[in-house]
């Protein structure tokens, strides 16, 4: 061993540890706009639909949710990232319900199709109204998701 440790210095060779590349980050439409592992996701443009803990029951004070726990990652790696969630939905903008608006549906949460830094795509699977339900997003570039269909 002492040999070959001779022989690279000699030789001018260097021995570096190298660092693993950084997990994916994914759009959350929060502070930061991009998180390794967020507790929070806002996959809708106008604010009706959150991804928060598994039966958190979020409460909005000042422009913000508290509350709202973190979102269970059991996976996160180079190719996806998988965890438990709830839905927070606002479903319903009538006056009738202004002190309820919103709903939670318990949720599991697919990130995956990492391109760059970040990951891509983004499937939601819940039960709604007794049916299973299967929510798609994509990246809207650098703004957040976009809504690409339900499956």
């Amino acid at each position: 061993m002492a040999c070959l440790c001779l022989l690279v210095a000699l030789a001018g060779w260097s021995v570096t540890a190298t660092s693993a590349a950084p997990l994916p980050s994914l759009p959350t439409d929060t502070s930061p706009p991009y998180a390794v592992r967020p507790a929070i996701i806002l996959f809708t443009g106008d604010g009706t639909g959150w991804l928060v803990g598994p039966g958190a029951r979020p409460v909005p004070v000042n422009g913000q949710w508290t509350r709202a726990g973190h979102i269970q990652w059991s996976i996160w790696s180079a190719e996806e990232g998988i965890g438990a969630a709830e839905i927070w939905a606002r479903t319903c903008g009538s006056l009738k319900c202004a002190s309820n608006p919103w709903t939670g549906y318990p949720a599991t949460v697919r990130v995956f199709d990492p391109v760059g830094d970040h990951f891509t795509r983004m499937d939601i699977y819940s039960r709604q109204g007794g049916k299973q339900v299967i929510d798609d997003f994509l990246v809207a570039g650098r703004l957040g998701w976009g809504y690409a269909g339900r499956g």
